[in-house]
């Protein structure tokens, strides 16, 4: 049995489930409509007829644990584009999934909501943030990718879309779900706590990695910790330095990546790597798209615009949500 106050905590910790927000629900459908349009574009600009010559080329794929790149042995680039859609395909069923299927109607709350008002909070922030540093002369660099853009669209592009899957699993799956695994096994241990149908530890690794915000939920843990807090923002650091280090980009950039970082963190604790994965995907894969695909540039400039006013409501609601219930996770 937990303690009187660990057993209050689970009755406290949840959200009503009667705050529906139709205007921020509203917003949310109509960019997630749109975003799964960019995303049904992408699939079937990566396989058009034009592109067809640069299947075969033998890619690289690589991943990080932190710091540390890992190449691993080269694949035909198609191969590489059919895992990378799978993966995001799956991460967004699932999102809806659990969207529908969940009680809770604070779009906060749930995957879905989640993956629109982060992404477009963060997006504001670094589309401000790099508005200050350009007029302040910090450089942010990045010149090198749209150069590469237009010289070989496809290729960079693949690349751009594949590096969700690449960073995520060494700044955020491999840290944060470890860290997830260890505390919630710490608290079983501290507080003897058993549940039916106990999982037994490989099912606790798995949930840890893939869906960590349940895992801790069902563990009785409602909220981030001060050591989660400390993962968060050295993981962040380190995403804003790696783009430097390993990137084409100014110092300038560790800011702006590093609040991204801040937010695809707690999109994975929250949920797991079928949020965190897609937002990154929006800031690589959405608005290039138009290199690879023409049409699309004005298109882009527009649901660029309607990010930056999404943006701008969500960190009002997000000011809001925190203010009545803090982080829950």
């Amino acid at each position: 049995m937990l303690p009187a106050s660990e057993s209050s905590g689970r009755v406290d910790g949840r959200i009503n489930h009667g705050e529906k927000h139709p205007i921020i629900w509203a917003m949310v459908i109509v960019t997630f409509i749109s975003l799964m349009a960019f995303f049904i574009t992408s699939i079937s600009a990566s396989f058009l007829p034009s592109s067809q010559e640069t299947y075969e080329n033998i890619v690289f794929p690589y991943f990080f644990v932190l710091l540390l790149p890992v190449v691993l042995p080269g694949v035909p680039l198609k191969l590489l584009l059919i895992f990378t859609f799978l993966v995001l395909s799956l991460s967004f069923a699932y999102m809806i999934i659990e969207t529908l299927w969940g009680r809770n109607r604070d779009p906060l709350a749930t995957p879905v909501g989640f993956f629109i008002i982060a992404a477009s909070a963060a997006y504001f922030l670094v589309f401000a943030i790099s508005l200050i540093e350009e007029y302040s002369g910090v450089a942010i660099g990045g010149t090198t990718i749209s150069n590469e853009l237009v010289g070989k669209p496809f290729l960079t592009y693949s690349s751009l879309i594949f590096a969700p899957l690449a960073e995520e699993t060494g700044f955020r799956i491999l840290p944060l779900g470890l860290l997830t695994f260890f505390l919630v096994r710490y608290r079983r241990k501290s507080y003897h706590h058993r549940i039916d149908n106990d999982p037994g530890l490989g099912s606790q690794i798995v949930q840890s990695f893939l869906v960590p915000g349940r895992f801790r939920r069902t563990n009785g843990i409602y909220n981030l910790t001060a050591i989660d807090w400390t993962f968060v923002a050295i993981t962040a650091g380190l995403f804003g330095l790696a783009h430097v280090l390993f990137g084409v980009w100014s110092d300038g950039k560790i800011i702006t990546a590093g609040i991204v970082g801040v937010v695809l963190a707690v999109g994975f604790l929250k949920f797991g790597p079928y949020v965190d994965i897609p937002i990154h995907w929006v800031f690589n894969g959405v608005l290039t798209l138009y290199y690879v695909y023409s049409p699309l540039e004005s298109a882009t400039v527009l649901f660029a615009l309607w990010l930056i006013a999404t943006g701008i409501v969500s960190i009002i609601y997000v000011a809001a949500y925190l203010s009545r219930h803090g982080l829950r996770i």
